[in-house]
């Protein structure tokens, strides 16, 4: 015979307390006090009963399935980074994370399926990390269209209506360039600014960077001299100034 499944009102009547109050201690439900002694009596309770939410009864009623993809490389380094990130939030309002990668698939049909996801309730949301000159058009189309949460770590730049989340990439140079010319160091000339860039057009990063460098030189009387390396070409290009 199966045993019976541990219920809300099971712990309330073992608590000596009111379901509703069971449920603003699992929930943090606004608008309903509870003391501290209320709160670890429901909570000793629930220890004592093994009680579990069903999450999915949860999901009916409140509408969430508390989940966010997060979507990515799993090989970039960076990404385990934004997954320690969102694996701390996410446990401080009680999501989870279900991880997706591209693989071997097109970056495209892999990005279908993270939407597919959400109009099947299985998310609440989607987190990209995305390369600094990313801008799919059709991809933020579909996002708006469906109606889903999203955020795109380090896409979508230059781009109006897309939550994008950067890396302060003015500061960093200002911050290594403050760095090499410290108090107590051999003051050197102008620092050399080595320019790395993908393809023909460089990125905001890019371009960001490259401004902070010549605005720190101006800023101190340096002239700036750069050196760029486009990637996939042979040698290098010196220039100075702007």
């Amino acid at each position: 015979m199966d045993k019976k499944r541990v219920t809300s009102h099971d712990v309330a009547k073992l608590a000596g307390v009111s379901r509703s109050v069971v449920s603003a201690v699992l929930n943090g439900t606004p608008g309903i006090g509870v003391s501290g002694e209320t709160r670890e009596n429901v909570l000793a309770a629930i220890r004592e009963l093994n009680y579990h939410v069903d999450a999915q009864a949860r999901s009916m009623k409140t509408g969430r399935t508390m989940s966010l993809a997060a979507f990515g490389d799993t090989r970039h380094p960076l990404f385990m980074r934004l997954l320690e990130g969102m694996q701390r939030e996410c446990e401080a309002h009680g999501y989870h994370i279900l991880l997706c990668s591209p693989g071997h698939r097109p970056d495209g049909e892999a990005r279908s399926e993270l939407v597919d996801l959400y109009h099947q309730r299985k998310i609440d949301g989607i987190v990209t990390l995305d390369n600094t000159s990313y801008r799919d058009e059709a991809w933020a189309a579909k996002v708006s269209e469906a109606g889903v949460p999203y955020v795109s770590v380090e896409g979508y730049a230059e781009t109006e209506g897309v939550c994008s989340v950067l890396a302060d990439y003015k500061g960093s140079v200002e911050l290594a360039l403050d760095y090499l010319l410290r108090p107590g160091t051999p003051q050197l000339q102008t620092p050399l600014y080595a320019e790395v860039y993908h393809g023909s057009i460089r990125s905001w990063a890019e371009r960001t960077r490259r401004d902070a460098y010549i605005r720190w030189c101006s800023e101190r009387g340096m002239n700036p001299f750069s050196s760029a390396f486009p990637s996939g070409k042979g040698g290098w290009t010196g220039r100075n100034g702007s």
